[in-house]
């Protein structure tokens, strides 16, 4: 409660995004990076976290046990691509950068793009790789991965008006051309 009282609402808006692109990125290099540079993760016998979350995953998803070309693909990209320019919308965010916007604004695309694509194969397929109980189904495949569209849609509409605003700013300074021009 007494944080609350002495934080402004935006610096807590403003931390909770951090915090989100740090977790983001840290996910995308760790885990799916895992899966991505270790093919033999999934069906390795020892205990260990990583191993364990990948397992269970798979239950939901077994495109990710049978390492699927098209969700290798998707991981590749998020892991190796969106992961470090999560940490590099960190350094952006932290030094005021003036590129950070349009970084979040693309990596949140490239997150959008790719949960359509995920969950549009499986669609288009009949689910056929979806385990149907109701945990697995609703709770892994649509939960889980619901997060990767909520989140990355509100950076991006938090993005996209802070990058109207700029240009917006920039055309009313900058001088009119006349037609003839």
């Amino acid at each position: 409660m007494a944080v609350r009282t002495l934080l402004p609402p935006l610096v807590r808006l403003g931390a909770i995004h951090v915090q989100l692109v740090a977790v983001t990125g840290a996910i995308h290099m760790l885990m799916e990076g895992a899966f991505v540079a270790f093919p033999a993760l999934i069906s390795s016998t020892n205990k260990a976290f990583l191993l364990d979350a990948w397992k269970e995953y798979a239950i939901s998803d077994s495109r990710y046990a049978t390492r699927d070309t098209c969700i290798v693909s998707l991981e590749a990209v998020t892991a190796f691509v969106e992961g470090p320019a999560c940490m590099l919308i960190l350094y952006a965010m932290a030094a005021r950068k003036p590129f950070s916007n349009l970084l979040q604004f693309t990596v949140s695309l490239g997150q959008l793009y790719g949960a359509a694509v995920y969950f549009a194969t499986s669609y288009l397929e009949g689910f056929p790789h979806s385990d149907p109980h109701p945990i697995y189904f609703w709770g892994y495949f649509v939960g889980m991965n619901a997060i990767w569209i909520v989140v990355p849609f509100l950076i991006l509409w938090r993005c996209w008006a802070r990058i109207v605003s700029a240009e917006a700013s920039v055309q009313a300074v900058a001088p009119r051309r006349s037609k003839r021009e």
